[in-house]
């Protein structure tokens, strides 16, 4: 499992919240032999622990991603909006206190990070930089949750979205 990097590989050997390390352990879905499981115990497993393993809270980090983003713009990205526009976006309540989220918000301005924007929900286009010439500029808000919890770069990359306007004058 290691040397393909499948299932929970990148797991392996980690201390669990459910109690041991994760590995591979024999008996799972109903059957008691020929199937595994990450972790000795986990709330899946059993009622005796409150406790889900570590690959199974990245399983359902997944699909919180796959059903919902993290991001969403608050003014309509069809429309073109202008340098003194103001642009917002909402992030999703993803529970600061569980330890299994870190969203970060960035804004960017024709790919190139505003740095000074860093964390911040509304910005005007032009405190980003966004020039005042003829030109028509693309000024992105993408949201990464930064979590631990996720190891996978597939996963990884469900817990990113982005919000994309064109600016002109």
């Amino acid at each position: 499992m290691a040397a393909e990097r499948t299932k929970w590989a990148a797991w392996l050997g980690e201390p669990d919240p459910s109690g041991g390390v994760v590995g591979t352990f024999e008996g799972a879905d109903y059957y008691e032999y020929g199937v595994y499981r990450p972790t000795e115990n986990s709330i899946m497993r059993s009622l005796n622990t409150d406790q889900f393993n570590l690959p199974g809270r990245e399983a359902m980090i997944a699909g919180f991603y796959r059903s919902a983003n993290a991001l969403t713009p608050l003014r309509n990205t069809a429309v073109k909006a202008t340098r003194f526009t103001r642009l917002s976006v909402e992030l999703a309540d993803l529970g600061p206190d569980t330890g299994l989220s870190r969203p970060q918000l960035r804004w960017y301005v024709d790919g190139r990070e505003a740095r000074q924007a860093r964390g911040r929900t509304s910005v005007l286009p032009a405190a980003l930089g966004v020039p005042s010439d003829r030109r028509t500029h693309k000024v992105t808000a993408t949201v990464v949750d930064t979590t631990t919890a996720v190891r996978s770069g597939a996963v990884r990359d469900l817990t990113s979205n982005s919000a994309t306007w064109t600016v002109s004058r």
